[in-house]
């Protein structure tokens, strides 16, 4: 969340900097105001799925024994996103 709330103050400041810009500084600022936009609303989505998949591991690990790993691929290898190993017995 942390990195949620940098975003969301990043965005804010470029909302009152293009409100504030010139016409002509506001078609250079428009692309990077887009951007964070769009990075932002990803950002909350892969959140809200993160959340979720907490609450689906507490649900099930109640009854049964769950490892799970999230990773996602980048160019130089896999990056682990989350990862909820078995519970010691």
């Amino acid at each position: 969340t942390q990195l949620l709330e940098r975003r969301t103050a990043e965005l804010s400041q470029l909302e009152r900097h293009y409100q504030n810009a010139t016409t002509s500084d506001r078609r250079s600022i428009r692309p990077l105001k887009e951007n964070a936009e769009q990075s932002l609303t990803q950002l909350r989505s892969v959140l809200q799925k993160l959340q979720q998949l907490n609450v689906l591991h507490s649900a099930v690990a109640a009854t049964a024994h769950l490892q799970l790993t999230l990773t996602t691929q980048w160019p130089d290898g896999p990056q682990t996103i989350l990862e909820i190993p078995l519970p010691d017995k």
